[in-house]
C-alpha cells in the first residue's frame, strides 16, 4: 500500500510506501468532501491543509432612525450627528442594506416647514426618508412614526443579520421580544 503525504520542504505531494501499522486505539472518523467531489475519510490527527480565497462577509444591517427622537435627544445633549459619517462609520463593520430615517413634515405656514423641508432633502442623499404630515392637536404638534419604524424592520427582517434602530422610544420593547427572542436576530437600540 502507498499513502499521498506533503513534502513540507518542497511543498509537492509525494507518494510513500506503507511499511507499518501503529494500533492507535478506537478514534472518530471525520468525513469531508474535497471540491474536485473527492471524499476522505481520516482521524483528527492527521492536518489537512485548506487554500482559501473568500473572505468573511460582514453582517448584513438595517438602520432605522427615529429622527424626532434622536433630534431631541442630541439637542438636549448638546451634540449635532452628521449621518454621512454615522453610515460610513457602520459600514466599517457592517453591510448596511437599509437605511432609513422617520420624521414628521409640517404643514406649509408651520414656521418649521421651510427648515424642516430643506433637513429631509439633505438627509434624502444618504438615506431613505419615510415621512408623513405632522397633526396639530389642541396647538400641540404629534408625529410618531414608531409603526412605521416597526413595520419596516419586520419587513427586512428576513435579509438582514442585525437592526439597529436609533430611538430612545421604550415603545419598541415589542418589537424586540419579536426580533430578537422569537426570531433569533441580534437587535441594538441606540438613543
Amino acid at each position: 500500500d502507498e499513502i499521498a503525504s506533503l513534502d513540507e520542504q518542497s511543498g509537492r505531494i509525494v507518494w510513500s510506501r506503507v511499511n507499518a501499522l501503529m494500533d492507535m486505539g478506537v478514534k472518530p472518523i471525520y468525513k469531508f468532501t474535497t471540491k474536485s467531489g473527492k471524499t476522505i475519510r481520516t482521524t483528527g490527527n492527521h492536518p489537512y491543509l485548506v487554500k482559501t480565497t473568500a473572505s468573511v462577509a460582514k453582517p448584513r444591517l438595517g438602520v432605522f432612525i427615529d429622527g424626532a427622537n434622536l433630534y431631541y435627544s442630541a439637542k438636549q445633549a448638546g451634540w449635532k450627528v452628521d449621518m454621512r459619517r454615522f453610515k460610513e462609520f457602520l459600514s466599517q463593520s457592517f453591510d448596511v442594506r437599509v437605511f432609513n430615517y422617520y420624521h414628521s413634515e409640517p404643514v406649509p405656514g408651520d414656521p418649521a416647514y421651510e427648515r424642516t423641508t430643506n433637513f429631509l432633502n439633505l438627509m434624502r442623499r444618504i438615506a431613505l426618508v419615510k415621512t408623513k404630515p405632522l397633526k396639530y392637536v389642541g396647538g400641540e404638534k404629534k408625529g410618531n412614526m414608531d409603526v412605521e419604524l416597526a413595520l419596516d424592520v419586520v419587513r427586512h427582517l428576513g435579509e438582514l443579520d442585525e437592526v439597529l434602530v436609533a430611538s430612545g422610544d421604550g415603545d419598541f420593547f415589542e418589537l424586540w421580544n419579536y426580533v430578537f427572542k422569537e426570531k433569533g436576530k441580534s437587535i441594538r437600540f441606540a438613543a
